[in-house]
């Protein structure tokens, strides 16, 4: 782990362990007993680009996903959309529970307006467009 990234954990040990001889064995209990805390609320996250570009994944207030944002120019830049965004995302194929899966409603009559498929044939669709809605409001 690189230095920078320490410095947002605490680090502690949550029962009491045993160490002999630092075994595979004993390592795995020593690693089973770290409890690890995030101590900065500021804390970006585990994803960064190669060029130290944090990447965020976003969750709204209910714990939906609402995208995975980076930090350019001191600005938070959407890269992916969640919940509430507003762009669309493009299917192949007709719609079913795993095309495009949770998380997406497909948008049946933009689809027909733009390309012209017939709302009553989904199952002979070439193609759709479907918007992100709340992920855990879609899981049963």
């Amino acid at each position: 782990m690189s230095s920078a990234i320490t410095n947002f954990f605490k680090i502690g040990v949550k029962k009491p362990t045993c160490i002999k001889g630092l075994s595979e064995d004993d390592l795995r209990e020593l690693v089973n007993a770290l409890l690890i805390t995030v101590t900065d609320p500021t804390f970006p996250g585990f994803v960064r680009s190669t060029n130290g570009t944090d990447v965020k994944f976003e969750f709204d207030g209910n714990g939906n996903f609402a995208g995975v944002s980076a930090k350019l120019d001191s600005k938070n830049v959407f890269i992916i959309s969640g919940a509430g965004g507003q762009e669309l995302g493009l299917f192949k194929g007709s719609p079913s529970a795993a095309n495009p899966g949770p998380g997406w409603r497909v948008e049946i009559e933009l689809t027909r307006k733009f390309f012209n498929q017939n709302p009553e044939l989904e199952s002979q669709w070439e193609i759709f467009v479907a918007s992100r809605i709340g992920v855990l409001n879609t899981l049963e």
